[in-house]
Parts: structure tokens; sequence; C-alpha cells
């Protein structure tokens, strides 16, 4: 009996279209990479119910898919990738109740006249698969009736991820044929590497049926692939579609399955250079890492307005160049492209107001540079700020006093085990709402992205989040069809984290609103 299983997944257009479980398009920068077993499974359990026959036995069925799940955490062989994104926009069509004039008696005084109202854009991100082949590895061996369901499920796939990533897949009974011409990589756990077999490895979060024995309550079953509750259905009907049950059961997961770190080599991901883009000649570019200003009014700001007030401050810059340069467009200052879309890599300005000393009312307002280079005519509308309001014709509005301009930053980035919420942080709202402290240090480690993935910050005991209510963008769309940019309220969380040795955060802020100051770490000891 052979001891383990290995499946080829062959990609016939070459690209690997997939999201991660539960993230929506605008909350997610990369495909995703590796493949999770949990998409194969689900996809092994939709090929049963879309072709079976009455031949096929629901027994069977599950016996096969509870060995795959059960046999630990499979090793991913892939090639080298290179992660893509693609645009399109769709339109929103709308009824629209319309007044109507002089109705005749007994007639209703509206109607609903259908508008195109917005051109909604999606974002598709894929990955070019050199080769066009990966394999799964389970740590099991199938033989008799399991190993030929299996053999038949495999050939009835056609795609693998999403509907347009056309895949074929088969049983291999041999060795993993390599080349020269392309290289080949193992992802495991994480958890199977000690601190010096992990070398230059980067991680990635990977969905994986729980492995788990019964004590610690994450036993995969079969149906665990398909509802939520464990429950089948009688004989003609159909089970809740497991998303919706997630969705209505505000979970983020289903049952039977865990978020795991997969560690991959750093030469498996291949950084290609962004596609070049007109833009205006920047020869008079600066250098400079950070401008700090001082915040006076004569009513102290508090903490829960840093998101009005880097807003304010913000719109107040882009007026400034606008009037400035006629038709020209920051891409820096914004963080959005010359069609409005916003741009990822987060490397647009941070606008960071601050507490002085930990008090609970702003002072400061920091504008980081990542990129470290900005234009004169940009620089100039930074410093031109004066004056800004929260609300219009407010009677007490803020000045803004420039202190100085920095090509280095004022405080050096620091290392330190524990780190403390300068601003709070606001997190996803079905953690938010669960208040599960598990949770919450998976998306911070998730969030934390950039850090030595060996690392596991937790959320320190003797210091318990304390939530706050501050105020945080909310977009919309008007019955007209243009944008609206408002505030709504949301809790923010003053956390400690600590690390299991001292590291160095990647970014100035994470979170929600981070380009406008929620989520601001400062270290507890250098």
């Amino acid at each position: 009996m052979a001891q383990k299983t290995i499946i080829e997944v062959e990609l016939t257009a070459g690209r690997y279209h997939a999201h991660p479980w539960g993230v929506s398009q605008y909350g997610i920068g990369e495909p995703e990479w590796p493949p999770s077993p949990w998409r194969l499974l689900r996809a092994l359990a939709a090929a049963w119910f879309n072709y079976q026959t009455n031949g096929d036995c629901p027994q069977l069925r599950d016996a096969l898919l509870n060995t795959l799940g059960r046999s630990g955490r499979p090793i991913l062989i892939v090639p080298p990738v290179s992660f893509h994104e693609l645009k399109f926009f769709q339109p929103i069509v709308r009824d629209i109740a319309e007044k109507v004039e002089n109705p005749p008696p007994g007639a209703p005084k509206t109607r609903n006249v259908t508008q195109i109202n917005y051109p909604a854009d999606h974002r598709h991100l894929f990955a070019i698969v050199q080769g066009a082949r990966f394999w799964f590895i389970f740590e099991t061996g199938l033989e008799g009736q399991e190993k030929d369901l299996l053999k038949r499920l495999l050939g009835r796939i056609r795609y693998f991820g999403r509907s347009e990533s056309r895949a074929a897949l088969k049983l291999l009974d041999h060795k993993i044929k390599t080349s020269d011409s392309c290289p080949l990589f193992e992802a495991k756990p994480l958890e199977a590497f000690s601190g010096t077999q992990l070398g230059d490895r980067v991680a990635r979060q990977v969905l994986c049926p729980g492995v788990r024995q019964q004590d610690g309550s994450l036993l995969f079953k079969a149906s665990d692939l398909w509802c939520l509750d464990g429950r089948q259905g009688a004989r003609n009907e159909l089970p809740r579609h497991l998303t919706d049950a997630c969705i209505e059961a505000r979970r983020p997961l289903p049952n039977g399955c865990e978020w795991v770190d997969y560690a991959l080599p750093a030469e498996a991901i291949v950084h290609e250079l962004p596609r070049r883009r007109q833009r205006q000649p920047r020869a008079d570019e600066v250098s400079v890492k950070e401008i700090r200003f001082c915040l006076a009014r004569c009513i102290p700001i508090p903490v829960e307005q840093t998101v009005r007030v880097a807003r304010a401050f913000r719109d107040a810059v882009v007026r400034n160049f606008k009037r400035m340069h006629s038709g020209v467009h920051s891409t820096a200052l914004t963080g959005c492209g010359e069609d409005g879309t916003p741009q990822p890599g987060h490397e647009h300005l941070y606008y960071l107001p601050r507490p002085f000393r930990r008090s609970k009312f702003l002072e400061k307002l920091i504008v980081r540079v990542p990129n470290g280079r900005l234009t004169a005519s940009e620089l100039d509308a930074l410093l031109s700020v004066e004056r800004i309001r929260l609300v219009p014709d407010d009677p007490h509005p803020i000045t803004v006093v420039a202190e100085a301009v920095l090509n280095t930053l004022a405080q050096p980035l620091a290392s330190s085990h524990k780190w403390r919420s300068l601003t709070p942080l606001v997190i996803p709202e079905h953690i938010q709402r669960e208040h599960r402290k598990a949770e919450w240090v998976d998306w911070v480690r998730k969030t934390l992205a950039g850090i030595d993935p060996s690392l596991h910050p937790c959320i320190h005991d003797e210091c318990k989040p304390k939530r706050e209510t501050v105020a945080v963008h909310r977009y919309g769309l008007h019955d007209s069809g243009s944008k609206d940019i408002g505030f709504t309220r949301r809790f923010g969380y003053l956390l400690e984290l600590e690390f299991d040795q001292p590291v160095t955060l990647p970014k100035p802020a994470f979170g929600k609103d981070a380009h406008f100051g929620l989520g601001q770490f400062e270290p507890c000891q250098v």
C-alpha cells in the first residue's frame, strides 16, 4: 500500500485565480497562494454532488474526504509564481423612485425608474505559475474503492479556484517529474521548521482542514465542507450554502478548518517591477522622510477625532496642490490614481495626528513619506496649510504650524519586545463583535505582515484591551450616483503587543483608516 497520495493540478491556461476565504476583494493585495488544501477538498465534494450517479455511495465519499482531511497538513510542491491583477468596471443598475406629477385618482404617486448609477470597480488577483503545475502530497495512502472514487472525482473537476482558473486534476502513481527549466519548491507548515532551518523563507496563510484530536475540538468531518451545523437535510432538500450560513452566523470560518502558516522559500515568489505608467516629470524631487506639524486650538482636540483631523488636513493639502497646478494629479497626496481608484502598496502619505505624552488630546501631526521622495510642489502644498476646520463654518478652527522637514526620521525605527497603542486600532467588525482573543491575535499576526513569521505576537494579559469610540470613514453613494464620503463611529482598541524577541513594525499604522492616523503603536522599551 502506498504511503502517500499525490494529486497533480495542471492549469490549462497557466493562471491560478483564487481569493482567500472570507476576505473581501477590496481587502486583499495578493491572490491565495499556495493553494489551500481546504479548497481541494471542497472541489472534490462539489464534483461528487454535481456528477453523482446511482452507484455513488455517500458513505464512501465521506470516508475518502475524512481520510484526506485527517491525514495531517499536506506538503505542497510549487514552482515559482508572480502575482498580477486585472481591473474592470461593472455598471450598477438601480431602481429609483421618481415622483409622478398630477397622478390620476387612485394611481401611485411614485414610479420606479431604472438607472445606471455607478460603475463599480472589480479586482481579479491571480498568480502566473511557471510550468502551470503544482502538487498536493497527503501523508496517507489509498486503496480499493477510495482510490477509484478519488480518480473519478479528479477527472470530473474542470476548474480549480475561480471558474476562469481552468484546470485538469489527476492522481499520480509515480514520483513528481522535475526539469532544469522549472525549479520546484516545498511548502510546509511553519511549525515543521526549527529556527535554524527556516532560513530565508516567507510565511503565507493557508486554509487547512483541522487535524487536532478530539480534545482540541477541531476534528474534521466531511460534512464541514458543505454545511455549517452538520445537518445533511432531507433526501431532496439541499443544505444552505456554506458561505451564506457563515455570514448569517457571523462566523469567519466554517467548522473543521483553520488558518495555518506555510513557509515558502523567498525565491518561490517572483516580484516583478510594476507596469510603467506615464506621469508628470518629477525632476524637482526632494528627499523627505517626515514632516512635523503642531496643532493648536482653543478647545482641546480629543483623540476620537483623529481621522477627522487627518482628513481635514489632507483635503486642505489637495486643494492647495490643485490651486497651484490645475489639471495635475498627485497620487502621493491622495492615495488614488487619476481615475479615482485606490492605489495598492501603501506608497502614499500617512497623515498621523498624535497625542502628546499619551494624553487624550491631539497636539501633533506627523506626515510620513514611505518612499522618501516628494516633488517641490507637493512639499509646498503640505507646508502651505495654515488652518483647518473639522466641519464647515467651524467657529473653532485648528491652527497648523509647520515645525520641521526631515530627510531622516526624527525617531529612528525602534526595535522592542513590547508595543502599545498610541491611537485606537479598529479591527474587522466580525472579530470585534465576537470579542474572541484568539481571533484578535490571528488578525494581528496577519496584519503585521513583514515581521519574521516565526514570531508570535500576543495581547499582553497585564494590559487588557481598552475600548474607545472613534470616528472612521463611511463611504456610500447618492441616488444620483456620486460618491459620498462621511463619518461613522466604531469601537477602537488600545492594545499592548508582546513578541518573542525585539521587532520593528513594518508600517507606521495598521487597521482601518491607518493612513489617517488610527492604529499607531509606540515601543514600550527601546
